[in-house]
């Protein structure tokens, strides 16, 4: 099941926001290794100085498979936390971790029979109107079908400067 729960700390003036997720038991029975899976998320912000951070974790068995951290700042266009709508992404920045996750749980890869291991880091940046994403992964025992097409690696890179993505299997 899904869980959620939200905090308001501090005074009017100074508020903190705290948001907390919890997903138990999701995914079972989604592909051959249909054990669960479980994911929490916390995530706060300071609308006075419009600090954002969070971070999650996807776990299967105990096991770490995803781990992931934000941490940013936002503005508001109207001056006034209260006004909602002018919240807008000032800066930002996202990475996170992955660690033997299982390609079917991405469910493009799960309809298609793709199975494979997902080693590696994924990371985000925004500076205004300019984006970074970048992505070293390995694929590890890749097959489609049962059929087997071995190990590899993903490269990916995009910037305002360009674009670069490398597979290798």
């Amino acid at each position: 099941g899904i869980a959620g729960s939200m905090q308001l700390s501090g005074s009017l003036l100074e508020p903190t926001l705290d948001v907390a997720l919890q997903g138990q038991d999701l995914l079972a029975g989604t592909g051959a290794d249909s054990e669960p899976l479980d994911v929490s998320a916390l995530l706060r912000f300071v609308p006075n100085t419009g600090e954002l951070t969070g971070r999650a974790e996807a776990t299967r068995s105990g096991r770490s498979l995803v781990s992931a951290r934000l941490e940013g700042s936002l503005t508001n266009d109207a001056g006034n936390p209260y006004v909602f709508a002018a919240w807008r992404a000032g800066e930002l920045r996202a990475a996170a971790m992955l660690n033997d996750v299982p390609l079917e749980l991405w469910p493009a890869a799960a309809r298609e029979h793709a199975q494979a291991r997902l080693y590696g880091s994924v990371a985000y940046e925004r500076r205004g109107a300019e984006e970074h994403q970048r992505a070293q992964i390995e694929i590890g025992g890749l097959s489609v079908n049962g059929q087997p097409l071995g190990s590899g690696r993903l490269a990916l890179d995009s910037s305002p400067g360009g674009s670069f993505a490398e597979l290798q299997l």
